[in-house]
């Protein structure tokens, strides 16, 4: 096996002679692409019939340090982190403490309902394919974004968003109305369970047993859900573009880390993805049966969604089916796609949200190793507003030649409903295409997610928000911090209504009611003294009939 070493301008590229391997333009290419959509960093690897044949550093990892991304770099992973958690639930599955179609609340310590299904269980095939009827609350999910790691167990966290007496706890924007089991929804709070259902049923905190039961086996040495146990000078720093210049997102985490803040580095992800194609096994090492694998890569609820298996779901390219994840966080955007049929694999690691431009990168990456050169479609100008009581959303396409589909999918950020537009109508006007959304809710704000298909495979992808709130329900933002007997918390409502506001420890139980009943609309403040409160982050709630917003406040002693 021979193995050559190319450096240019700021570019690493191993390329290593495994049968037709080809390099061609691949190291252009990717730079062009990180140019166009303003990536700082990208790592990349090639995985074939159980060997990485090629891997890609370019960029740089941190700006102000000038520290150029390597082969070693860790990025983090995002939503592929959900690959690995659901991992080490099966794992526990094979060794048969549950069954899929059981009950999970067997192995929780409190019982989780569907607030209208009460009688409905929920199963853990449900949780891993996101049929589960559980929701994403973004006003809570937002909230527990901190720099560093997040100081909520796991335990905690749980019980906080899905008990009734949890400070997270909210039936209408934590669960969907429908019966679980009768609806498909992505939710990253459905890993949040995930995870602590490895906890619960193993025994052990969840982050050490992936690192006994999956890093240590897989020979990933430094992966961690927690930045605290890596060296900070090994972690490519996320980024966003403000138009003219780069943003330090900062090493961050949250609550709901089992759905997200795994990091990795692209070599060692792709041990994860070598493991996949070896049904299970890398090398001598296995993590799960063959057949583990062939129910993780089952569609298993087709009439819900049509490409979802377990964490893993089918996607195109080249081509050529796979199954894949992406991921896409603040600075964050990546991808892990494996072909079963090519025994062809791709990891994509990059440190800024653009997901036209990682799409890029995989989908190039994947034609120049089957041997295949497409020209793949550029998305640049991305406009979106409200017009005349409708949203649209327009973009210009380049080198959109050939035969074109869309699928739209449109987020309600207040928690409402999720809607899915597969091929979906767009006028084109040259390279201007527009998607009008005339069923959009006035006052409401919404994220879209655009796929672009070429010839039916994924080529291109991005998302955009239309503010639409102009009514107020928030809390001051001066009142975050609790230090004196003065000290208190100050809201507006948009309207009138019932009003609930406490105070909860961290462990989410109420220790104060400050204020509740109907309430007028307007400008509001609640004097607390925390008077007879032990010093410690305690968190204030203002709940009304549909909205919840929490913050963290500090009791001072």
């Amino acid at each position: 096996m021979r193995t050559w070493l190319t450096v240019s301008l700021g570019v690493i590229s191993w390329i290593v002679a495994a049968g037709s391997a080809h390099s061609d333009d691949v190291d252009a290419y990717i730079q062009d692409t990180m140019q166009l959509y303003h990536i700082p960093g990208v790592s990349a690897c090639v995985v074939r019939n159980g060997e990485i044949i090629w891997t890609g550093a370019y960029g740089l990892a941190h700006i102000a340090e000038d520290r150029a991304v390597s082969e070693s770099t860790l990025f983090m992973l995002a939503s592929i982190s959900k690959t690995v958690t659901m991992t080490g639930l099966m794992q526990l599955w094979e060794e048969g403490y549950f069954a899929l179609d059981d009950d999970v609340n067997a192995h929780l310590p409190f019982e989780l309902r569907i607030p209208n299904h009460p009688d409905e269980p929920i199963t853990f095939r449900q949780v891993l394919s996101h049929t589960a009827s559980l929701r994403d609350n973004w006003n809570v999910g937002w909230a527990t974004y901190v720099q560093g790691d997040t100081p909520w167990a796991l335990a905690d966290y749980a019980y906080a968003y899905f008990h009734p007496d949890g400070v997270y706890y909210d039936a209408a924007l934590n669960f969907h109305s429908s019966a679980p089991g009768t609806l498909y929804d992505y939710c990253n709070h459905g890993f949040v369970l995930a995870g602590y259902l490895v906890e619960t049923i193993s025994g052990m905190p969840f982050a050490e047993y992936c690192q006994e039961s999956l890093f240590e086996p897989l020979g990933m040495d430094e992966a961690s859900w927690f930045i605290r146990d890596l060296d900070p000078d090994h972690v490519a720093m996320p980024y966003d573009y403000s138009g003219t210049h780069y943003v330090e997102e900062g090493h961050y985490g949250y609550a709901d880390y089992p759905a997200g803040t795994l990091r990795t580095s692209a070599p060692q992800l792709a041990r994860l993805l070598i493991a996949l194609g070896g049904h299970g096994s890398i090398g001598e090492t296995s993590i799960l049966d063959s057949a583990t694998v062939d129910l993780i890569t089952t569609v298993h609820y087709p009439h819900l969604k049509s490409n979802q298996g377990l964490a893993w779901y089918q996607g195109s390219t080249a081509g050529c089916s796979v199954w894949q994840h992406e991921g896409g966080d603040l600075g964050v955007r990546t991808i892990a796609s494996y072909s079963f049929e090519e025994g062809l694999g791709v990891v994509v690691l990059t440190n800024r949200d653009s997901g036209t431009g990682l799409m890029r990168i995989r989908n190039h990456l994947f034609s120049t190793f089957l041997s295949l050169s497409p020209v793949l479609p550029a998305v640049e100008r991305v406009d979106s507003a409200w017009r005349e009581g409708r949203i649209e959303v327009s973009w210009e396409l380049r080198g959109a030649d050939g035969e074109l589909s869309f699928d739209v999918t449109r987020f309600a950020v207040s928690g409402g409903s999720i809607r899915e537009v597969p091929d979906a109508t767009v006028i084109r006007r040259g390279d201007v295409f527009t998607y009008t959304d005339a069923r959009a809710v006035p006052g409401e704000t919404y994220r879209y997610r655009i796929v672009i298909r070429l010839s039916g495979d994924e080529v291109a992808t991005f998302e955009t928000m239309v503010d639409g709130v102009r009514a107020r329900f928030s809390f001051d933002r001066g009142s975050a911090s609790l230090c004196t007997g003065e000290a208190g918390v100050g809201f507006s409502l948009d309207r009138p209504g019932p009003v609930d506001l406490g105070v909860f420890e961290i462990s989410g139980r109420r220790i104060a009611t400050l204020l509740g009943g109907m309430q007028s609309a307007g400008d509001h403040w609640i004097r607390w003294g925390g008077r007879g409160v032990a010093g410690g982050v305690y968190f204030y709630r203002l709940k009304d009939r549909s909205r919840i917003r929490v913050r963290r406040i500090v009791v001072a002693r």
